[in-house]
């Protein structure tokens, strides 16, 4: 059952569950600002259920780069893998030419806030105003590495006392 805090003359609903689409929950820790309705018409294409949904539901989503076409079927950014590109990538920002994988939101937002120098975890962390380092490895630094649109200044020492970061 949800559970509801009704402090700060707010409603937060809480639900505990397993994740069953990784990218539609990444979207909803990035996209805090996504709307109620905006939430519902991304279940339905995280479902696969995009006929449900009308011609201009779809585009809001699309507008909003919240979801690509891939061959027949519409999927949310992020969730595709890089195996399987989109038949019409996405001309935009968050797609790596080099890879033609889609970077997740929250890499893309990270990359855009650093310039071309070298950034420690801290430093890196504060770009982006996270606190929690487990949580800001797991969520922008490790996606980063694993898309190498980020590098670490000492490879061979993941560790390292003196490691930086910086783009490609």
């Amino acid at each position: 059952m949800p559970e509801y805090d009704l402090s700060d003359g707010k409603v937060k609903v809480t639900i505990t569950g397993h994740i069953t689409n990784k990218a539609f929950a990444d979207l909803l820790i990035e996209r805090p600002e996504l709307t109620l309705e905006e939430v519902m018409y991304l279940d339905c294409i995280a479902k696969r259920h995009s006929e449900r949904l009308t011609s201009v539901q779809i585009q809001k989503l699309v507008e909003k780069e919240l979801i690509v076409k891939n061959g027949e079927e519409w999927t949310i950014v992020g969730e595709i893998l890089p195996t399987n590109p989109p038949t019409n990538p996405p001309t935009n920002p968050s797609t790596n030419p080099s890879t033609n994988t889609i970077i997740p939101t929250r890499v893309k937002r990270l990359l855009d806030l650093m310039d071309n120098g070298e950034y420690s975890l801290s430093q890196l962390m504060t770009l982006v105003n996270m606190k929690d380092r487990r949580s800001f490895t797991m969520n922008y630094l490790n996606p980063a590495l694993e898309k190498s649109v980020i590098v670490m200044t000492h490879p061979e020492q993941k560790n390292h006392r003196d490691q930086k970061y910086r783009k490609v």
